[in-house]
C-alpha cells in the first residue's frame, strides 16, 4: 500500500502515506494547514485553524426583490494561504439560532464560499446554484438595526475548543448607525488584493445590487 500501517478498511485514503488514522493533522512534521483530513476523523486541520483564516466579506441582510427566506445570503473568504475544506464541526450561528454546515465544502486559497437560504434560481432572484455553495434553512437575519443583528461561522475544534472563526455584527452597538439598506448588500471594502479589517465598522459599505461575473458578488 502507500507506506502507512493502516489497513484498507480503516484508512480513508489508500493512495497517500500522509492520510491514515492516528496521524497528526497538517503537513507532516510541520503542523501547518494542508486542507486534508490526515487522521481520517472527518475533521480537517483541527488544532491548526485560527480566527481570521476565513472571514465574512459580504452579506445580503434585507433583500428587496424576493423575501428574506429566499434572498438572504453571506459570502466567506479564505485568507489562510492554503486550500481548505470544511468538514465536521462547523455551524452558522446568529442571534436567531444556528444551523449545522454539512461538508465537505472546499474553498480555495483566495476563494469564496457562498451560503444561501435558498439556492433555487427562480426563488432567489438569480443567485442560483452555480454561485451558491451551501443552502441553509432558517437562521433569519434581523433587519431592524437593533440586536441581535449578527451572523457567525463557528468551528467546534475537537483538538482544542469551539471558537468563532468569523463574525459580522451590523447592529447599532457595533458601530453601524442604522440598519442595512433594503435591497443592497453590506460589503467589506477591498484595495487590490487586500481586504480591509472586517472587525472595523468603517470598512463596510453598501455593495452592488447586481451579481457580477467575479467569484466575489
Amino acid at each position: 500500500f502507500e507506506g502507512d500501517t493502516a489497513t484498507p478498511t480503516t484508512d480513508c485514503d489508500d493512495t497517500t502515506a500522509s492520510v491514515s488514522p492516528g496521524l497528526d493533522e497538517g503537513v507532516t512534521d510541520a503542523l501547518t494547514l494542508d486542507g486534508i483530513d490526515n487522521d481520517c476523523d472527518d475533521y480537517f486541520d483541527e488544532g491548526l485553524l485560527a480566527v481570521g483564516d476565513l472571514f465574512i466579506t459580504e452579506v445580503m441582510i434585507d433583500p428587496d426583490a424576493v423575501g428574506d427566506g429566499e434572498g438572504e445570503w453571506l459570502e466567506v473568504y479564505n485568507d489562510s494561504g492554503v486550500d481548505l475544506v470544511l468538514g465536521e464541526g462547523w455551524t452558522l450561528e446568529s442571534g436567531t439560532g444556528s444551523f449545522t454546515v454539512t461538508g465537505p465544502l472546499s474553498i480555495a486559497d483566495g476563494g469564496y464560499l457562498l451560503f444561501a437560504r435558498d439556492t433555487t434560481p427562480n426563488n432567489n432572484h438569480g443567485l442560483g446554484t452555480l454561485l451558491a455553495d451551501f443552502e441553509y434553512n432558517g437562521l433569519p437575519f434581523n433587519n431592524s438595526g437593533g440586536s441581535p443583528d449578527n451572523v457567525a461561522l463557528v468551528f467546534d475544534d475537537p483538538a482544542s475548543s469551539s471558537f468563532t472563526m468569523t463574525e459580522f455584527l451590523w447592529n447599532q452597538t457595533s458601530g453601524f448607525t442604522a440598519g442595512p439598506t433594503t435591497g443592497a448588500t453590506l460589503q467589506l471594502e477591498r484595495n487590490g488584493a487586500n481586504y480591509a479589517d472586517p472587525t472595523d465598522p468603517s470598512s463596510w459599505c453598501d455593495g452592488e445590487d447586481n451579481i457580477d461575473s467575479d467569484a466575489s458578488l
